[in-house]
């Protein structure tokens, strides 16, 4: 895997695999390591059926139920991530006002609910929608 990633761009010192499966306590990644990896994505010929195996915000997916009604349904294609001590939202935006962007969230060991670390990532998503060229 390691060897694949760096011939398509993705930074080694980014991440840390145990195993291939990424359900290792061991396994590590980064944000920006994930972000290089669907950046790498959207340029490979097979971008579109990456795009298309991806939950859609309020519309499909582990995010059928999650932004519905917001500005983010529709336009959020991603992949959520819960676990014990971790939880998730990496994928693509494409906000009405601004270019379309690749982003990754990820919250580790925090003292709080996993309902509450959503709520606060959804809220970042939801300013990213906002954004709009200065």
């Amino acid at each position: 895997i390691k060897t694949t990633l760096t011939s398509l761009g993705v930074d080694g010192t980014g991440y840390h695999l145990v195993d291939a499966s990424g359900l290792s306590r061991l396994d590590r990644v980064s944000p920006e390591a994930i972000v290089q990896t669907l950046q790498v994505m959207s340029k490979v010929p097979e971008a579109s059926t990456y795009r298309a195996s991806l939950a859609v915000a309020g519309k499909s997916g582990t995010l059928q139920d999650r932004f519905t009604g917001t500005p983010a349904q529709g336009i959020l294609q991603g992949k959520t991530g819960t676990i014990q001590g971790a939880v998730s939202l990496s994928g693509y935006l494409t906000p009405p006002k601004y270019p379309p962007l690749v982003f990754s969230i990820l919250v580790n060991h925090a003292d709080t609910s996993f309902a509450n670390l959503r709520g606060a990532i959804d809220e970042i998503v939801l300013i990213l929608t906002r954004l709009k060229p200065c």
